[in-house]
């Protein structure tokens, strides 16, 4: 791996903000230059003490600009909206010669219309995307651990130089996530089938829903499991409706797939083919028990601690000011007084794997019962 002196990051929402952060929490002696088009994001990034020098890139459009100071770059991160990002790359790539990457969720595409410039005046691109996220968006939803054992795709371009993939897999792995190296179009369709199709049947799902809810009953039953297997549906919808257009083709054929087995169900249904039906459910239950509970993937997961409580006063203070005295921070809480498959109970959102397993032996030792879910 070649020594990388200086880094620059292009866009810093929740994805960018969180190299940006990675990078400076795990990478001693690196100057890191930071690009975005709002002000109030660069301000903070400076005076958090987390970039070395800001770049507003705001109504900055002709090919090169912006950048200029990106020239002694030994490797860029482009985190802007899928639409962009080849754009941005040609505009970095005229100043600087250094490695060049992106961050964006679909990647047959962009590579392709990368492998067609010209060998003289082609970046030295190697595509990425962290296969983590959040239901939350923007650089203030950013977090140094967002990425920490998170699948960390990197799919070089033709022409990539295994020292340039060498020298970026290792500064991923120092970022704390988990480099895997994946062509373009294999990408693509996995992570239509385990991201792009997910949001797509969550906002289903709601829609659904709110179409059937004349008298707001549904609202107060969707309080239990219903709320969670639909929790991406909040994500940001400017952003998927980019992702979607821009995943289409996979997309389509993935589609295609899920309605033809939601027929088969519904055939199976009409025919009271129980045998069918059920055989549907276990082979779903055996593959999802297969899934690792501990990883983390593109979908975000949010640890929560699940408390059994007295219906009596006094219990949700007693329970909050116990974790705020050992210094675990919760991000909600979720009375939940009837569940399809548990008592009542508290539901407690917490920021990290960590802080749940430290939240069970605080209320564990309190004399509560509890048990951290969501890992």
């Amino acid at each position: 791996m070649s020594e990388v002196k200086t880094i620059g990051i292009i866009g810093l929402g929740l994805i960018g903000g969180s190299i940006l952060k990675a990078l400076r929490a795990r990478v001693a002696g690196i100057r890191i230059i930071a690009a975005d088009p709002r002000e109030d994001v660069l301000q903070k990034a400076l005076d958090a003490g987390l970039a070395d020098e800001t770049v507003l890139t705001a109504g900055l459009k002709a090919p090169g600009t912006p950048f200029q100071r990106f020239r002694d770059c030994g490797i860029v991160f482009v985190c802007t909206p899928v639409g962009s990002i080849v754009s941005t790359l040609q505009q970095v790539s005229v100043c600087c010669s250094g490695i060049l990457t992106d961050t964006g969720s679909t990647k047959a595409r962009i590579i392709k219309e990368i492998e067609a410039i010209p060998d003289d005046y082609r970046p030295r691109f190697i595509g990425g995307h962290p296969m983590a996220g959040s239901e939350r968006s923007g650089f203030d939803a950013s977090s140094a651990t967002l990425l920490e054992n998170a699948i960390y795709v990197l799919s070089p371009a033709r022409g990539t130089r295994e020292e340039d993939y060498s020298t970026l897999e290792t500064l991923i792995s120092k970022m704390g996530a988990l480099p895997l190296r994946l062509g373009g179009e294999e990408h693509d369709r996995s992570a239509g089938m385990i991201s792009h199709l997910p949001h797509v049947a969550a906002a289903c799902l709601t829609n659904a829903a709110h179409a059937h809810d004349r008298s707001g009953i549904l609202r107060s039953l969707a309080a239990g499991g219903f709320r969670d297997i639909t929790r991406i549906a909040s994500s940001n919808a400017a952003m998927w409706t980019e992702i979607s257009l821009e995943a289409g083709p996979v997309l389509e054929g993935i589609l295609k797939d899920y309605i033809l087995r939601l027929q088969d169900f519904k055939a199976a249904l009409a025919r009271r083919d129980e045998a069918w039906i059920r055989e549907f459910f276990e082979e779903a239950r055996k593959y999802r028990d297969t899934i690792p509970v501990s990883a983390k993937g593109i979908l975000p997961a949010v640890p929560e601690v699940w408390v059994d409580v007295e219906d009596k006063p006094g219990v949700l203070a007693h329970v909050t000011t116990l974790l705020g005295d050992h210094g675990i921070n919760i991000r909600n809480i979720h009375i939940q007084n009837s569940r399809e498959y548990e008592g009542g109970c508290l539901r407690l959102s917490v920021h990290s794997r960590e802080d749940g397993t430290q939240a069970v032996l605080v209320l564990t030792e309190a004399g509560y019962t509890c048990r951290q879910v969501n890992e």
